[in-house]
């Protein structure tokens, strides 16, 4: 299995480099890609500057499992998580204790493929 989580804006070679390595990976293959819509509602001419906000708050990770590695390709300030999230209108009515369940997920998932990484790199 070749597997990546990707996002143009927030870096673009990952995201190419792990386009063609799908391409050419001999099994199957699935990329997740981070794409900003209306339905964020956000202005869209801000879309990719609000992916890149994305990757760098933590609310979406890059990463990529190819010949059985793990490769975290991007890392969180958690710190610029509640700028992101105030940004994006589909977020505009949460509560502060929703966010702090967000941010914490947030931070779980990171540290989850963290662990993920060491497990699957060390055997």
């Amino acid at each position: 299995l070749y597997f990546a989580k990707v996002c143009l804006g927030a870096n673009k070679n990952q995201c190419i480099n792990s386009l063609i390595d799908a391409v050419n990976h001999n099994g199957p293959s699935v990329i997740v890609a981070y794409s900003p819509c209306l339905n964020h509602k956000i202005k869209m001419e801000n879309a990719l500057q609000e992916s890149v906000n994305a990757v760098k708050s933590g609310y979406f990770n890059l990463i990529t499992f190819k010949n059985k590695t793990l490769t975290l390709d991007s890392t969180p300030n958690f710190d610029y998580l509640n700028d992101f999230i105030l940004g994006e209108g589909r977020f505009s009515n949460i509560s502060e204790e929703t966010f702090q369940t967000i941010l914490k997920q947030k931070q779980e998932e990171y540290n989850f493929y963290k662990k993920l990484t060491t497990i699957l790199n060390n055997n």
